[in-house]
Order: structure tokens, then C-alpha cells, then sequence
């Protein structure tokens, strides 16, 4: 009987809580404990709170993972700032706001049909923008980009317009040493080219026109010695260690 209703009714769900030290609650949701994997699996609603006990985010959970509306809930106001939908467990719809401990807003992100679309923005601690880029169905489309480590530290720094890369582009190593600096026209490398050692001597100098490698190319050992020198034209080697 109790197998016959759990597959007509499905697993029977309990509630989590979970608090700050204050007592206060952290978090709380339904869940349904999955033998197999030996595991709580979050079914059914979800609340998160501040330390204050006000919401911080609102929303629901299918099978551990997020579903429908989310709303998100910014520390300083008690009125709902933010909603996205998810669909699966991926963001649909909506837009989607991360925040600092100063309450100052972290990350902003625009989503429709599951791509990402309209304004996308990083910002520092203190407020300040770090990068702010525009997508279109899910192309990076106007604006600078900036890629991170996982430590949050600079990797690389473009810019888009009109969907194509536009302009000087930089590299930089986990060190933050500057790795390599280019320029683009029109999504295509166009002018000097060059790659550094972490420390800071040239590893690589060339050029492209157009996307392709063009004139003179020149090959660094650590020592600054050169190792390779070829002459392009039209992206093919003319020229040296061809």
C-alpha cells in the first residue's frame, strides 16, 4: 500500500531549516529524501532570508533544481527588486541581480528565451563599473567585456560593437602580469600583435591585416634572445623560419 501511494501521490515531501547563529532562519524549503543517492533533493518551495529575517530570494524547486519564478530581494528595501524565471534550472526570463555585503549591486544580467539579452554589467565593490556589455539573443553585442579567474581577478579585457570585436583587446595572467595585446576591425585582428613572459619580456611580436598575419613575425626565448623570424604576406610565410 505505502508504494502503491507514494507512486500515485509521489515522494513525500518535509521541510529544511536552516539559521544564522542569531537564530534567525538562513534558509527553509520542501524536499523529498532520495534513498538511491542518499541525498535531500529541494522539491517544492524555497525561501532565503537576510539576518534580519527579511527575504532574500523567493522562488521554487523541481527536483533540486530551480523552476519558475524567482524573485530576488535587494537587503536595504522590503519590497520584491528583482524576478527571473527559470526553466529547468536555467535562467529564462528576466533580469538577475547579485549584490555586494554593502548592498551595493555586484552583477545585473538581462535574459529572454533562455539567451542572454540586454544589459549585462559587472561592478566593484564601491559601486564602480567594471564592465558593461549589451547582448542580442545571446552575442555579445555593444560594450566591454572583461573575462575573470575564478579568484575574481582580470583575464582578459575586449570590446564588442555591433556584435563583432572592435578595438584593442588584452590578456593578462592569474599573477595579473599582462599576457598578450592586440587590436580588432571589424571581428578581425588588424595591426600589432604581441605575447609577454610573466616576466614582462616579449615573447612574441607580429602583426595582422585583415585577420591574417602580415610582415614581420619575430620568436623570444625568457632570455630575450630570438628563437624564429618569418616575413608574411597575405597570411602565408615568405620569408625566414618558414
Amino acid at each position: 500500500m505505502k508504494q502503491m501511494m507514494k507512486k500515485l501521490f509521489g515522494p513525500r515531501k518535509r521541510l529544511w531549516t536552516q539559521k544564522y547563529d542569531n537564530g534567525e532562519k538562513r534558509e527553509e524549503y520542501q524536499y523529498y529524501f532520495d534513498p538511491e543517492n542518499n541525498k535531500r533533493l529541494k522539491h517544492g518551495w524555497y525561501k532565503s532570508y537576510y539576518e534580519d529575517g527579511r527575504y532574500r530570494e523567493v522562488g521554487r524547486y523541481t527536483k533540486d533544481v530551480k523552476d519558475g519564478e524567482w524573485s530576488l530581494y535587494k537587503y536595504s528595501a522590503d519590497v520584491k527588486k528583482t524576478t527571473i524565471t527559470y526553466n529547468g534550472g536555467k535562467k529564462w526570463s528576466g533580469e538577475y541581480v547579485e549584490y555586494w555585503d554593502s548592498d551595493n549591486i555586484k552583477i545585473e544580467e538581462n535574459y529572454k528565451l533562455g539567451k542572454k539579452d540586454g544589459r549585462w554589467a559587472r561592478y566593484g565593490e564601491d559601486g564602480s563599473i567594471i564592465s558593461e556589455l549589451e547582448y542580442k539573443e545571446g552575442k555579445r553585442w555593444e560594450g566591454n567585456f572583461v573575462e575573470y579567474f575564478p579568484d575574481g581577478k582580470i583575464k582578459r579585457e575586449e570590446y564588442f560593437r555591433h556584435g563583432k570585436k572592435n578595438g584593442k583587446f588584452f590578456e593578462y595572467y592569474e599573477s595579473a602580469e599582462l599576457k598578450g595585446e592586440g587590436n580588432y576591425i571589424e571581428g578581425k585582428l588588424d595591426g600589432k600583435y604581441l605575447w609577454y613572459y610573466k616576466s614582462k619580456l616579449i615573447r612574441l611580436k607580429g602583426n595582422y591585416r585583415g585577420g591574417e598575419n602580415d610582415g614581420s613575425w619575430i620568436w623570444y626565448d625568457e632570455n630575450g634572445s630570438i628563437t624564429s623570424e618569418k616575413i608574411y604576406q597575405e597570411g602565408r610565410c615568405v620569408e625566414g623560419d618558414c
